[in-house]
């Protein structure tokens, strides 16, 4: 009895055994799937549940504080202009008693050497928001018990430290500085100025920006600046109508949209078995509309973009917003919800992160090879693995900076699209091959994105010194966006330089009678600066009190200098 008893027991010993080894058998070849939970964790989506959207959104609203303090809000072109014009802001009686704060680019104020030596600003955006993003996750179970672990990650940016920029967000607060003393304070406290002057901009009286922070919407919203009871200068104005349009025209090209196709394809292949229903739903979505577009400028999605499209010559071809939702087949898709699943979820920088460490064949597809072997074998030769086509190497390059994100671009044209604006047209340029095809968003109403300045802002003043004709500014930038005409007030006053003191000339040849063609073509020649070379010598030969020259670029004053 007790041997039988014995048998027993050693047999339920080796069934328990043989079920741990079992279960761990399981969990290992899952995590064996996954290549390494503890790694591509960071990769992997969140649950993202889209019938929250609405109330979540509503009640951040409503629990933000509406901040209506008087501000003034200053910006030009460059931040060379901004440096002076904060110098300026010194030296005047106001100087004790107002607190400024100065906003620029993660470019500029970075001062992580590993974030800054990269050669974008796309990368450099990149890089940062995925740092900051690396935090401590809990990832699937341990392989020895069923208690969800814990991982470390890694990497974050040291600069990224909530009471270093806490602060230096007072410091910015307490005195005037421009953006080279936020940078030189940041690295000497290892406090990031970037972050610390967003956080000081409630608490500041005066905001100075560059033009693209102020005009741009959605960076606004996103830095968190209320125009309301605002007085918003802007400076160099002579070129605003330009700039607004520039700024929210957008284009993608057919290799962005290839290489983002197989990228999100070859993503959704490894990561299927585990992201939610919702996340692959918009996934789907995401590619549908890609391989529309692929499409309709006659390439077919998954193929290489070299190859040659529907098309046998390059034509243009000019359209309404409208007409090309239909014509692309997308006009049935809610692109406002799509973009905000984008933007919540951080797909494309998930998309990127996983792209880059992969090293996936990004703009194509040699002959789809597809399934899970073929895919798995794909990974095992990411290190220095080329890519076969070298044209669609090429084209990569060309269209997209190093180290952006692809679906970024294509995310920020759908939101133009989703917005619809009023007045604003889709330039699309077919090629013979899908890496010489692109599609262009051109907004061609300037006073649609101006408008909401001109709305909530106290009031608004553009500055510049060749404004003329100052009734296109008027009408264009002011009435047209909803202002009384009799609001708009108008000053100007004589040049410094009396008229008198004037004497414009202009010079076709020089002594020796060689034609002076300063077109791009002939300025460089040899005859053309040695000519140049001997009117400015007669000409310092009778001026008593030297020149000042101007050059039509930095590039040829070095040349006629040397």
């Amino acid at each position: 009895k007790n041997l039988k008893l014995q048998e027993e027991e050693k047999n339920i010993d080796e069934f328990n055994q043989l079920f741990k080894e079992v279960n761990w058998m399981k969990k290992a070849l899952d995590k064996g799937f996954g290549k390494g939970d503890d790694v591509d964790e960071e990769f992997l989506l969140d649950d993202y549940n889209s019938d929250d959207e609405t109330s979540s959104h509503q009640l951040k609203e409503d629990e933000e504080e509406t901040d209506e303090r008087l501000r003034i809000i200053f910006c030009s072109r460059t931040h060379s202009q901004l440096t002076q014009f904060v110098r300026e802001v010194k030296k005047s009686p106001f100087g004790n008693d107002i607190s400024l704060v100065s906003l620029a680019s993660r470019n500029v104020m970075c001062i992580n050497p590993a974030v800054k030596k990269l050669n974008s600003q796309a990368a450099i955006n990149e890089k940062c928001l995925e740092l900051g993003k690396k935090k401590s996750k809990t990832t699937k179970f341990d392989l020895d018990d069923e208690k969800p672990v814990k991982k470390s990650k890694s990497g974050g940016c040291p600069y990224n430290k909530p009471t270093g920029i806490e602060n230096l967000r007072d410091d910015a607060i307490l005195g005037i500085h421009d953006i080279e003393d936020l940078v030189t304070a940041g690295k000497k406290t290892e406090s990031c100025p970037y972050y610390a002057s967003r956080a000081a901009v409630p608490l500041c009286e005066m905001l100075v920006l560059p033009y693209n922070t102020l005009l741009h919407a959605a960076t606004r919203k996103a830095i968190g600046i209320n125009l309301k009871n605002s007085v918003v200068i802007i400076d160099e104005a002579h070129n605003l109508l330009e700039t607004i349009s520039g700024i929210h025209s957008v284009s993608i090209s057919g290799g962005q949209l290839a290489t983002a196709y197989s990228q999100l394809s070859q993503y959704k292949l490894k990561y299927k078995s585990r992201l939610k229903a919702s996340n692959l739903l918009y996934i789907k979505q995401i590619q549908f509309v890609l391989a529309s577009f692929i499409k309709y400028l006659g390439g077919t999605p998954g193929k290489d973009p070299s190859e040659p499209t529907t098309f046998s010559r390059e034509e243009n071809k000019m359209m309404d917003v409208s007409e090309f939702l239909v014509e692309t087949d997308v006009y049935n898709q809610n692109l406002l919800k799509l973009v905000k699943y984008c933007n919540t979820s951080q797909i494309p920088h998930k998309l990127h992160g996983f792209s880059e460490k992969y090293k996936s064949s990004e703009n194509s597809t040699e002959e789809n090879k597809t399934g899970v072997s073929a895919f798995l074998e794909n990974l095992k030769k990411k290190d220095n693995k080329e890519v076969t086509s070298t044209a669609a190497k090429k084209e990569s390059d060309e269209n997209r900076k190093p180290g952006s994100s692809p679906l970024m671009g294509i995310v920020e044209f759908l939101t133009t699209l989703a917005t619809n604006f009023a007045d604003s047209k889709i330039l699309v340029r077919y090629g013979t091959t899908l890496s010489g095809a692109n599609i262009r968003f051109l907004l061609l109403d300037p006073a649609s994105q101006f408008k909401e300045i001109v709305r909530e802002a106290h009031s608004v003043i553009v500055a510049g010194g060749t404004m003329q004709p100052i009734q296109e500014f008027k009408q264009q930038l002011f009435v047209a966006a909803g202002a009384p005409e009799s609001r708009v007030m108008h000053f100007s006053c004589d040049h410094v330089v009396p008229g008198d003191h004037l004497l414009p000339l202009v010079i076709t040849q020089g002594p020796t009678s060689v034609k002076l063609d300063f077109s791009y073509q002939h300025r460089e020649t040899p005859q053309v600066l040695d000519e140049l070379g001997r009117v400015l010598q007669n000409l310092v030969a009778v001026i008593p009190a030297g020149m000042v020259i101007f050059f039509p670029s930095y590039n040829y004053e070095e040349k006629v200098f040397n």
